[in-house]
């Protein structure tokens, strides 16, 4: 089975099609990076490339996990089982134990059939 025409036909359109993902993956990357950079040349108020959305997503990093367990005992208990809660407290408090950035995504659009 192996060695038929067909075996090989397939295993050559496999190997294309895998170099062929990495290719528009590599192409994706660049695509959204400099979606990102045009976004922040305009202070991010410009979001919108074509099929390119710009999103902002709030990253909450906890700096100091004993003191963010204190803090949720003695503050807001249902912090100690949920981080989602914990997140929502630090975005909206100014905790010194919490580091809170803004980070910038690109996302392309699935359907690129209505794209101008």
């Amino acid at each position: 089975m192996q060695e038929t025409p067909e075996y090989q036909a397939y295993l050559d359109a496999h190997a294309k099609l895998s170099m062929d993902r990495a290719e528009a993956d590599e192409l994706e990357k660049v695509i959204k990076e400099e979606a990102v950079e045009l976004s922040r040349q305009t202070g991010f108020e410009e979001r919108k490339f074509g099929a390119v959305n710009i999103k902002e997503f709030t990253l909450v990093k906890i700096l100091d996990q004993k003191q963010a367990v204190v803090w949720a005992a003695a503050n807001a208990p249902s912090c100690l089982t949920l981080t989602k809660d914990f997140e929502k407290a630090a975005k909206s408090l100014e905790l010194p134990f919490v580091s809170v950035e803004k980070e910038y995504r690109a996302q392309i659009a699935t359907d690129l059939s209505q794209v101008e």
